[in-house]
């Protein structure tokens, strides 16, 4: 496994240039996502609300398959209270933990047209044991002028916080008003967001960013029947701790309809039924290399996988090692999940400061030249002896060849 080792190695000298070579940008993801939510004060998104996409439920399983299955359940209804329009939000995540009861999260509240709060409720029930739940419950509302934070468990007496301020945006991962921005943000390929927030679990300032990172067609439509293709989006979220990629149709405020959340060592994805398949757009090398890169960036295992060619990866590692014959299927299988392994280490991502390297891949960081066998040779822009090889697979690509440090 050696051979899989020094790839991987080299492909961190490769994103080392990325980070200090990605394009500048007119307008920082702080000025973006203010923009963002003035552009949401102006009035209310038809498709967030109920009877135009305020409805949505996702369901899967752990990734691990542990038994344990998800059901998410999103509701947005347009109301008035007290002479104010708003949307009214009721989510609800619900998982079945076997044996051990279900555990569920909900989040109820008032949202002005910018999402910022006018009251907002997050319900926990952790199963305990054999007919013990615990309940906890925060709430976040004005009392005498004041906002206040309110946390009560169990039977404990609720503890009262009060703010210094009321808070523009608060999150509640993985429900309320993240998957809410995620649904609104512009299918601008590219672009970065990060706005300021309060975390109502923790009490504790945070931020929500979100990257908008890929296109791809969706196939959708209802089992047994012709899907039909629907342009799509790969977006990349991170809020309270946790790391998100979303999946939606182009058009403006569309439901997710795929969601994985990663966090603390797990990973749940929970999809829409209707979605039967996803697919790259059909794209040269160099877009072939820049999305593969944003994959690493989002932890995207699969994606990984699918745009790998492991037998000409592990056949050019043996043929560098001096060793003759194909490889077996079990040294095929062992390589591909050491690569997988490394390339999704969010420590080696985080600790060398990769991630937005990674995340901010574009084609135009590449240039191409034609290889042997139709396959093309796609070179980082500043760095032309570190480059990827690919090879045309229907109506996109594998790679057979990832970047090694040659000499300068």
């Amino acid at each position: 496994m050696t051979g899989s080792r020094i790839r991987v190695r080299a492909l961190l000298g490769a994103a080392i240039t990325l980070v200090t070579c990605g394009l500048a940008s007119a307008q920082s993801p702080g000025e973006r996502g203010r923009a963002l939510i003035e552009g949401l004060r102006k009035g209310p998104v038809l498709g967030l609300v109920e009877g135009a996409g305020g409805e949505g439920e996702l369901s899967g399983r752990l990734e691990s398959g542990a038994g344990r299955t998800f059901v998410l359940q999103t509701k947005t209804q347009r109301v008035t209270r007290e002479g104010v329009e708003l949307y009214r939000i009721r989510d609800r995540l619900r998982v079945d933990l076997g044996g051990l009861g279900t555990a569920r999260l909900r989040v109820e509240g008032d949202l002005r047209w910018d999402l910022s709060p006018e009251r907002l409720l997050l319900v926990s029930e952790e199963p305990r044991g054999r007919g013990l739940v615990v309940e906890t419950r925060i709430e976040l509302r004005r009392e005498g002028g004041k906002w206040v934070r309110i946390v009560a468990q169990g039977q404990s007496a609720p503890v009262k916080t009060t703010l210094e301020e009321r808070p523009s945006l608060v999150l509640t991962p993985p429900l309320g008003v993240g998957l809410r921005l995620a649904r609104v943000a512009p299918a601008e390929l590219g672009r970065r967001y990060s706005l300021g927030a309060l975390d109502l679990e923790t009490g504790l300032a945070t931020r929500w960013r979100l990257s908008v990172d890929e296109e791809l067609k969706l196939e959708l439509g209802e089992e047994g029947k012709e899907p039909k293709s629907a342009a799509g989006l790969v977006l990349t979220w991170r809020e309270g701790g946790a790391s998100f990629v979303g999946w939606r149709p182009r058009i403006a405020a569309a439901d997710l309809v795929r969601l994985a959340v990663r966090g603390q060592g797990s990973r749940l994805e929970v999809k829409d039924a209707r979605l039967q398949g996803m697919r790259p757009e059909a794209k040269g090398a160099p877009e072939a290399a820049a999305a593969f890169l944003r994959a690493i960036a989002r932890r995207d295992r699969a994606a990984l996988e699918a745009a790998l060619d492991v037998q000409a990866l592990v056949g050019a590692a043996r043929t560098r090692a001096g060793q003759a014959g194909e490889a077996s299927a079990e040294l095929r299988a062992r390589f591909q999940r050491v690569l997988l392994d490394r390339l999704c280490d969010e420590t080696w991502l985080e600790e060398r400061g990769l991630r937005l390297g990674f995340a901010s891949a574009r084609a135009a960081s590449f240039a191409s030249e034609a290889a042997a066998g139709g396959r093309q040779r796609v070179k980082l822009s500043a760095r032309p002896e570190w480059a990827f090889e690919l090879r045309p697979e229907g109506q996109g690509w594998k790679i057979t060849e990832l970047p090694s440090l040659g000499p300068r």
